[in-house]
């Protein structure tokens, strides 16, 4: 009889504090609970707050106006002879060619330097542009951030201004994409080195050719890696690394040998070339002509 007494009570004992551990972890699980549904809807507000910014900024992104891809020629006089230069015409010197003319090397240059995985995204690498966001966040400066495409790039040439914002850069973004889906990467990569300045009154990569290393619009193919290394660095800084200008061969040739250095990690070029190259003097590499008054 005791022992049944005693098994009632030790029954009733458990029962008790049973009942006291579910009574401390009730109150547990209803604030987390409602700490999660807190967060979810915060996060579905924001989500809301965010697609309804986009779309308010978007919808004065400029039109993707095709002409605007394709920058004006200058006017030339000639000669009788129909192939002297006596003048050029015009605010802007450029000359236009096709994707087939730049050579292997000059591409190379500038995808491993602006863009290496020019060929994989749609517009917008998504990897450069979270480690931008970072950037931003942590100097608080639009102008640390970086990480724009070859597309997006193309883009705030020919349709945005130069101003640093949110806003700006969000448009950018929605018109690269959009450009990606009306042309393909060849055509993009052609308007991007037939619309670039490197420098002064230079637009393309043709004009730039022939003003800093003397070849005509027909020899692009001629340019050395030295030389391909140099075009492909000018249109970070135009006015900074244009090597018409004396005082900027020392910050052109740095800029060269950094877009060797980008080449060699990226594997269009060997370590040995990458030497050679760099050790290179870039006053051997020009032959300036100057624009004739």
């Amino acid at each position: 009889m005791s022992e049944n007494y005693r098994s009632r009570i030790e029954k009733r004992k458990r029962i008790q504090e049973q009942q006291h551990s579910l009574k401390r972890i009730k109150p547990r699980n209803k604030f987390w609970k409602k700490f999660l549904n807190i967060c979810l809807t915060l996060g579905i507000v924001m989500l809301l707050f965010g697609a309804g910014a986009f779309l308010w900024i978007i919808q004065d992104a400029p039109k993707l106006d095709e002409t605007l891809l394709k920058d004006p020629l200058s006017s030339k006089s000639y000669a009788s002879d129909g192939k002297t230069i006596i003048t050029e015409v015009g605010t802007e010197k450029r000359d236009t060619i096709s994707i087939d003319q730049i050579p292997s090397v000059l591409k190379d240059a500038v995808i491993a330097t602006e863009d290496s995985r020019f060929y994989k995204h749609h517009g917008i690498d998504v990897k450069r542009t979270l480690v931008a966001i970072f950037k931003i966040i942590t100097t608080r400066s639009l102008e640390n951030g970086g990480g724009s495409t070859i597309t997006q790039q193309l883009v705030k040439n020919s349709f945005l201004s130069i101003e640093q914002t949110p806003t700006r850069k969000i448009q950018e973004w929605y018109l690269a994409v959009q450009l990606e889906r009306r042309f393909s990467k060849e055509q993009i990569l052609e308007m991007y080195f037939n619309t670039n300045l490197y420098g002064g009154d230079i637009y393309g990569v043709a004009k730039a050719a022939e003003r800093f290393f003397g070849l005509n619009p027909d020899e692009p193919d001629q340019l050395t890696l030295e030389q391909a290394a140099l075009l492909a660095g000018i249109p970070q800084s135009p006015n900074r690394y244009m090597p018409t200008v004396e005082a900027n061969l020392d910050r052109a040739e740095k800029r060269r040998n950094m877009v060797l250095h980008y080449m060699n990690r990226h594997g269009y070029i060997s370590e040995s070339e990458m030497i050679k190259a760099q050790s290179t003097p870039i006053e051997d590499t020009l032959n300036i002509q100057m624009p004739k008054s």
